[in-house]
């Protein structure tokens, strides 16, 4: 699928890509996300829900459920937990991190599966935000 992304937008540089919404919560791409966010092992969000409980829980169970609310456009990310960490090299000053909860860095990573072949595709793209 990113390939094929890649090359349309590769073939057709002026194109706008007005469906991707429902290549987001295809299974297989969902799964893509768990496995990056596994695989970067991160802290728990604001719900405390951590690795572990996810596959106590089931991954396939809680893929799912993001997959139903993005599909019917009730999707809803919870709000980020902040923590303070210190600066690296000073002392007594820290910066604010943001840490999603695992089912939204899971619909994060599938976001970035399907949206990052379009704009790698035009080297000229700049992303404002």
């Amino acid at each position: 699928m990113q390939h094929a992304l890649y090359r349309a937008a590769k073939a057709d540089p002026g194109r706008r890509f007005h469906a991707l919404a429902d290549k987001v919560y295809r299974r297989d791409v969902l799964w893509r996300g768990w496995a990056a966010v596994r695989a970067n092992n991160g802290a728990p969000g604001i719900d405390k829900t951590t690795l572990e409980r996810v596959e106590e829980y089931g991954v396939v169970r809680l893929l799912d459920e993001p997959a139903a609310e993005l599909k019917e456009g009730r999707y809803r990310p919870l709000p980020a937990r902040r923590v303070l960490i210190p600066k690296p090299g000073l002392r007594d000053e820290y910066r604010r991190l943001s840490i999603p909860s695992v089912r939204d860095r899971i619909v994060q990573a599938a976001l970035k599966i399907v949206l990052e072949p379009v704009f790698e595709a035009d080297d000229a793209t700049v992303m404002c935000w």
